[in-house]
């Protein structure tokens, strides 16, 4: 792999983990009871509105909160970043003739 390529790599990785401890840390933000600024104050209780409701054996209940949301959406992010990442590895490698 070539000098640009493995420099790529390493953005996305030093990103993605960023993102992926950003994701965990709003997943687990209720069950351990602190808050991040922005993300506990204005994206999670958004994403609450669109929460799924569901049967259980219990009764009706939420499957998927805000939380849960913010994190899938997180994956998402992580996910579409390394298939850019991949395409643009590609690209210079064919401009460069490698």
């Amino acid at each position: 792999m070539a000098k640009r390529g493995r420099l790529l790599f390493k953005i996305y990785g030093a990103i993605s983990l960023a993102l992926m401890a950003l994701g965990f840390a709003g997943l687990f933000s209720r069950t351990m009871e602190f808050r991040i600024p922005i993300v506990s104050t204005h994206i999670i209780p958004a994403l609450h509105r669109h929460a799924v409701w569901g049967e259980t054996l219990r009764g009706r209940a939420i499957l998927l909160r805000g939380e849960d949301w913010f994190f899938l959406i997180i994956v998402g992010l992580v996910i579409l970043l390394g298939i850019f990442t991949a395409v643009l590895n590609k690209l210079l490698q064919s401009a460069t003739g490698k």
